[in-house]
């Protein structure tokens, strides 16, 4: 399983690196310096705009959501069965109009 999802963040990772995208822009080549904003705590996306390809894509029809869910729990004080336990739930959504 964790085999499984190294390789599927593997991809997904190689697929959208914005390096990858500037790559074959003249500013990146020359030697001029992108600017890449620093993230904003606000905003609707983690990762933000990747870019600009994430709004390329969406005005294409094409929108790409994962979603993470991690808990912890724990036995504070007595119980059968001392100790700690983690779940975590990792989803994707491709959405293609």
């Amino acid at each position: 399983m964790k085999t499984y999802l190294f390789l599927t963040s593997s991809l997904i990772f190689a697929l959208f690196n914005p390096a990858a995208v500037f790559a074959g822009d003249s500013d990146a080549t020359s030697g001029k310096s992108v600017q890449i904003n620093d993230a904003d705590p606000f905003e609707d996306n983690l990762l933000g705009d990747w870019g600009g390809v994430r709004s390329t894509l969406a005005d294409q029809g094409v929108t790409v959501n994962l979603d993470g869910n991690y808990s912890f729990q724990g036995v504070a004080n007595g119980g059968l069965r001392r100790g700690s336990d983690y779940g975590n739930v990792f989803s994707g959504n491709l959405g293609i109009l």
